[in-house]
Order: structure tokens, then C-alpha cells, then sequence
């Protein structure tokens, strides 16, 4: 049958969009659906501050009558206004295993994003990669972290087989408490760790580890965004958050953030360093059934009581200070009371770029983690 691919305009079509989803991974043990809310509000350019300075096209690709593909195609103007360049993105891709539905559905969304004046696109993001982004290439089967995505093993082979090319890998890490290595050495693990701390303080007693519970979740997020920025901006696609998009994300994240995951040094009051974890909820939401929210959302009030993994967000250092042991007092805290926390046993580390050499170096030699997912953006000329 002839594929046609088709604006999404009405509320019958953006149901048919957020159920397709549902239909392709039907079956997929490692697959995480999102409460639909959360789900829509996402695209939703009234209620999302991404959409101050990004605007939006949503497409859907049918077969006959059959829904078997979506995209959406992304101008975001803060990034091209940070990066001074022309550069479009496409997101929220779905496909069945067909490479002529998604040639179709990237076409599409490239001619729309060449309208706007793009000449190369990016992808796949969530709108950003300030949220969930990419092509799962390893580690199927294995529920998603908060925040991060999920894909058929075959998206890899249709994305490039659309005329893509990798443009950059992102690792994510992961420490279990309970593997047997670490298991064995957990004993020895707390007092080395207790003197590795008091090693670094004595060395530099300026720095101050301070708990959140005294400034407030809100205030020490946005001592740590300000932070970010300058740290962030030698990250690859970094992009600043403005002001209504940090409100939006502290209003989101503080619903499920503990003040004791949120870990701040400070050096003669200013703030050096920070590290932020938060519980994984996707773990919650896993267990969940039914398809109303008004069905799944007690479930998940329920299970979060039963959340087992943790993932690290955010852990950064002034430059100024990164030679003076900030990097691994953070690692080395955030594991300490991980040791003490029994209800927490796995730490995602996610995510970090395949370049970022000192990241992945400091990260393996403070915690027992290993490499276990990898997610790939890709792009081509329009």
C-alpha cells in the first residue's frame, strides 16, 4: 500500500501519535511509558517553556490507513542563536521495521525544517537534550532511567539507512551494590572511603560539604544551574536553560528529589562543585498498569516506595578548583551515602559524551561502575 505522511493537527490525530508508541513496543520487557500528562505536555507548546524559543511540527506516516511511523520536527532558536549556526532537529521518532516509512517520515520533517531556514538536522531529541535524547544502540531489554530514552534495536540501522551519520555517542554507567564485586569489598569499601574523605579535607580544609536541607531544594538548584552554565558549556550540544524552563524543571524535579541526593562544596561560600542524583522513577512507573493515568498513578505513589536505582543528573566542578580534589570528594560522598542507604543498590551515571575522556576517567576510578547503555545522536546536510 502507498505511504502518506500527514501533519498532526487535530486531537484524534495527536491520540493516534502518543498510541503508536504503545503499539511498537508492545511486547518490549525494557520499554517505560510515561504517564500521559507528562507525555503530552511535553509537545505541548502552551504548556512547555521549551517552546518559548523553539517552535514545532509533529508528522504522522500512515500505510493504507494503518499508523506506522511519527516525527516531529524541531527549530529550536536559542541553539542557533548560542551556536550561531542553521541547524534543525527532528524528534520523538517511531517506526515500524521499514526503511521506506522512515525515509518518509525524516523527508518530511527535513523539508519542513529546510522551510525554516535549517540547513542541517540533528537527532533524535525529546524536544532537547536538555531531556531525553537518542538512538538506543546498547543495552536492550534493560528499563530506561529517568530522563533518558528507550528504542527498538533496528532504529539504528533505519536511521542511518536514511542517509544519517553518528555524530556523537553518549555513555551511561551503572554501580550495583549487590554484584558480587562489590559485595565482597563493601566492608573495606566504607572505611576507605570515610579516609579518602577525611584525606582531601585535611588537605584542603576551605572546602565545606554542605547539606541541602539547610538552603532548601529550590535555591541550592539554582546555585547549581548558575554553576552548570559555566561548566556545561565545554559539554557537546550544551545549551543554557532560561529562566522559565529552570522554574518548569525545578517544579518537575522536586516532586521526587530527596535533599540528602543533593550534594554541594563549597569554598569559603562559594558554591566549587555539585553533584545531583535523583530516585528513578521510571523503576516505579515500570510496574505500573492500565492505560489512565487515574489507574496508574496510585500504583506508582506505591511503588516508589519500592525504587531500588538512583541516577546521577548532574555532578560538576568550577574549573578553578578542579585540581584541588572537588571531583573526587563528590564521587566519593555520593557513594558513601549510597553505602548507607539500603534502599537504594543501583546508580545510573548518565549521561556522558563518548569525548568528555576525563568524566569517564574520574568517574570509574571513585566508583565500582561499568559501562552498560549507549545512546547515539545523528545528522545530515539538508
Amino acid at each position: 500500500m502507498k505511504l502518506s505522511v500527514q501533519p498532526v493537527r487535530s486531537s484524534k490525530d495527536w491520540g493516534i501519535f502518543f498510541e503508536l508508541r504503545r503499539e511498537i513496543y508492545r511486547g518490549d520487557a525494557g520499554v517505560v511509558f510515561p504517564l500521559k500528562s507528562i507525555e503530552r505536555s511535553m509537545l505541548d507548546t502552551s504548556v512547555h517553556p521549551f517552546y518559548e524559543h523553539a517552535s514545532r511540527q509533529a508528522f504522522l506516516c500512515y500505510r493504507g490507513k494503518r499508523p506506522v511511523g511519527r516525527i516531529v520536527a524541531i527549530k529550536d532558536d536559542l541553539h542557533n542563536e548560542y551556536y550561531q549556526d542553521r541547524i534543525g532537529f527532528f524528534g520523538y521518532f517511531e517506526s515500524i521495521d521499514d526503511l521506506d516509512v522512515a525515509q518518509a517520515l525524516t523527508d518530511t520533517a527535513g523539508n519542513w525544517l529546510r522551510d525554516q531556514d535549517c540547513d542541517r538536522v540533528r537527532g533524535p531529541v525529546n524536544p532537547s537534550m536538555k531531556s531525553d535524547f537518542g538512538v538506543l544502540v546498547e543495552g536492550f531489554g534493560i528499563t530506561p532511567s529517568v530522563m533518558m530514552s528507550y528504542s527498538r534495536p533496528y532504529y539504528d540501522q533505519l536511521v542511518k539507512g536514511c542517509g544519517f551519520e553518528k555524530v556523537m555517542d553518549f555513555y551511561a554507567y551503572l554501580m550495583d551494590q549487590q554484584s558480587e564485586e562489590v559485595l565482597r569489598g563493601l566492608a573495606m569499601q566504607k572505611s576507605e572511603l570515610n579516609k579518602s574523605t577525611q584525606k582531601i579535607f585535611d588537605r584542603y580544609p576551605e572546602l565545606e560539604l554542605r547539606d541541602c536541607k539547610k538552603t532548601g531544594i529550590e535555591k541550592a538548584l539554582r546555585e547549581i544551574n548558575d554553576l552548570g552554565n559555566l561548566v556545561r558549556q565545554e559539554g557537546w550540544g550544551f545549551v543554557p536553560l532560561t529562566e522559565s524552563e529552570l522554574v518548569y524543571m525545578i517544579k518537575q524535579v522536586r516532586r521526587v528529589i530527596r535533599p540528602d541526593m543533593i550534594l554541594t562544596i563549597y569554598w569559603a561560600d562559594q558554591l566549587v562543585g555539585y553533584c545531583v542524583s535523583i530516585p528513578d522513577v521510571n523503576t516505579a512507573l515500570h510496574r505500573t498498569w492500565g492505560k489512565s493515568d487515574w489507574v496508574r498513578i496510585p500504583q506508582f505513589l506505591y511503588q516508589l516506595r519500592r525504587v531500588e536505582r538512583s541516577r546521577v543528573i548532574a555532578l560538576g566542578v568550577d574549573p578553578e578548583f578542579r585540581r584541588r580534589g572537588v571531583a573526587p570528594l563528590l564521587s566519593i560522598e555520593m557513594r558513601r551515602r549510597g553505602l548507607a542507604d539500603p534502599r537504594l543498590v543501583k546508580w545510573e551515571f548518565s549521561w556522558i559524551a563518548e569525548e568528555n575522556i576525563k568524566s569517564i576517567r574520574v568517574t570509574q576510578r571513585t566508583v565500582p561502575c561499568y559501562r552498560y547503555k549507549t545512546y547515539r545522536l545523528y545528522e545530515k546536510s539538508l
